[in-house]
């Protein structure tokens, strides 16, 4: 079964703040995946044991910039997708695949991109869902009338989402 590893917490810091990844190994040092992509994070969780990778500091590195699909393809085969249904995965690959550094969707052009039309309201779940924020960059995404929520609506998802967009096209 994919991660049934023991799983293991690191965390960088950023000018938008603390991101933590969970991640296992299973087996040899190739074989590790990235199980869950946290932000922001105040502190690493009692129950986790903190560790570093070089593959997850090259994952930190990765996100320490915006994320183009080619810097970052690598990085797809070693996810995790276990418990995210064959729905969010395609609607998650196809944002990571077709919406680039500085554009943005609607989550109605977003089901429509991932073969789905109609289906704004389940991308939209899935985008609050999303287990690899910044990776897949899931602050690309919009609501037709606004910008929409980010982050789960965490405290502050709103404005991360926000910085997040203006240090893309910044850096575009």
């Amino acid at each position: 079964m994919a991660g049934a590893g023991k799983h293991f917490y690191s965390t960088r810091a950023y000018s938008f703040g603390r991101v933590g990844i969970q991640w296992s190994v299973e087996g040899s040092d190739d074989a590790w995946l990235l199980h869950r992509i946290y932000l922001p994070v105040a502190e690493i969780p009692e129950y986790a044991e903190h560790k570093t990778h070089v593959q997850v500091e090259s994952v930190f590195d990765c996100m320490s910039k915006p994320i183009q699909d080619t810097e970052a393809l690598w990085i797809m085969d070693h996810l995790s997708w276990h418990g995210v249904s064959d729905f969010r995965q395609r609607v998650l690959r196809t944002l990571f695949e077709q919406v680039g550094v500085g554009e943005q969707v609607s989550y109605g052009e977003l089901a429509e991109l991932s073969g789905s039309a109609g289906a704004a309201r389940a991308v939209g779940t899935t985008m609050a869902n999303n287990p690899f924020p910044l990776l897949i960059p899931c602050h690309r995404v919009r609501a037709a009338n606004g910008p929409g929520g980010f982050a789960g609506n965490c405290d502050g998802g709103a404005a991360l989402k926000q910085v997040l967009l203006a240090l893309e096209i910044g850096s575009s």
